[in-house]
C-alpha cells in the first residue's frame, strides 16, 4: 500500500532485501565447510551451541503446535514446557544455531556478522519485537505471563554464575588440594600426567575442561535448581544428579578402558553428589 511503483518497490523492498539478508547470514556455511583443519574446540562448541539451539527450536515448535491445535486453548498463553523457560524459546534456539555455525566457521572471523546479523534480526526486527506487539492483544494473560518469565534468555544469569563458581571452586579443593596426590598416582596409567620438577601433576587440556564446567553447572542449573521450590530440594536434585552424572562415567571407563582404577572410581562416585548437590544449594534463588 503506497507504493508508486508496485512490482518495483517489491522487488527492492522485500525480494532483493530478503536476498540480501540471507547472502549475509549464511556466510558462515561455506566459510566452515571450507576449513579443513583439524577438529579443534571451536568446532566442539559449534557443535554444543547448535544440539541445544536446535533441541530449544524443535521442541518449542511442537509444544507449539499442539497448543494450538486445542481449540480451548484459543486465545490463551502458552506457558508450560520450554515456553515456561523464556517466552520466545524458538527464536533462543534459532540464534544458538546460527552461532554455532558461526564457530564452525572460525578462523573466519569476519563472519560474526552473520550470528550477529540474525540475532539482531530475531530480537529486535522479525522476531521478538514484532510478536510481543501481537501478543499484547491477549491482555492480562500475556502481562502476566511478562511479569513471570524471562523474554529471551531462559534461565537466570545469576543462579549460572554461582553455580560454575561454586564447581570451580570446590572442585579446585578436591582435585587440587585434599586429594591431588590420590587422583594423580590413581590415573598416572591412563590420564595425561607431566613431571614437573620432579612432581607428578596433570596436563590439563584447558578447553575441554572449560566444556566440562560449562555443562556441569548448566544441568545444574536447569535439573536442580529451577525445578526446586526450596534450597533443600535444590541440594536432593543436584546431589541426584551427581550420583547420576558421575556414576555414569566411571561406570562406563571401567567396562570401556583398560587398567582403570577401581578407587578412584568410587571416590569419583562419592564427589559427585557432594559437589552437585552443595552447588545447587548455592545457586538456587528463591523466585
Amino acid at each position: 500500500q503506497g507504493w508508486k511503483n508496485e512490482p518495483f518497490d517489491a522487488f527492492l523492498r522485500v525480494f532483493f532485501l530478503q536476498g540480501l539478508l540471507l547472502c549475509i547470514v549464511s556466510l558462515t556455511l561455506p566459510m566452515g565447510l571450507r576449513n579443513q583443519s583439524e577438529i579443534g574446540p571451536f568446532d566442539f562448541l559449534g557443535l554444543s551451541l547448535f544440539i541445544i539451539g536446535f533441541l530449544f527450536e524443535s521442541v518449542a515448535d511442537f509444544q507449539l503446535s499442539q497448543f494450538k491445535k486445542d481449540t480451548q486453548n484459543e486465545g490463551k498463553i502458552l506457558s508450560s514446557g520450554v515456553w515456561s523457560l523464556c517466552r520466545h524459546p524458538n527464536y533462543f534456539g534459532e540464534t544458538l544455531i546460527w552461532w554455532g555455525f558461526f564457530f564452525f566457521a572460525v578462523p573466519s572471523i569476519w563472519t560474526i556478522i552473520s550470528p550477529l546479523l540474525m540475532t539482531f534480526l530475531l530480537l529486535k526486527v522479525s522476531g521478538v519485537t514484532m510478536l510481543e506487539k501481537v501478543l499484547k492483544n491477549k491482555g492480562e494473560a500475556f502481562d502476566l505471563y511478562v511479569k513471570t518469565t524471562p523474554s529471551f534468555l531462559p534461565f537466570k544469569g545469576l543462579s549460572f554464575l554461582k553455580a560454575v563458581i561454586s564447581v570451580l571452586v570446590l572442585d579446585m579443593i578436591w582435585l587440587g588440594y585434599a586429594f591431588n596426590s590420590f587422583y594423580v598416582n590413581q590415573a598416572k596409567s591412563v590420564a595425561r600426567i607431566i613431571n614437573v620438577d620432579g612432581k607428578l601433576g596433570f596436563d590439563t587440556l584447558y578447553w575441554a575442561a572449560g566444556f566440562v564446567y560449562f555443562f556441569i553447572p548448566l544441568g545444574i542449573t536447569y535439573f536442580a535448581c529451577f525445578s526446586s521450590k526450596t534450597r533443600s530440594m535444590a541440594f536432593f536434585k543436584g546431589a541426584l544428579l551427581g550420583l547420576i552424572m558421575y556414576t555414569v562415567y566411571e561406570f562406563t571407563n571401567l567396562a570401556l578402558i583398560k587398567n582403570w582404577p577401581l578407587e578412584m572410581a568410587l571416590l569419583d562416585i562419592l564427589w559427585g553428589p557432594i559437589l552437585c548437590g552443595l552447588s545447587a544449594s548455592f545457586a538456587f534463588n528463591k523466585k
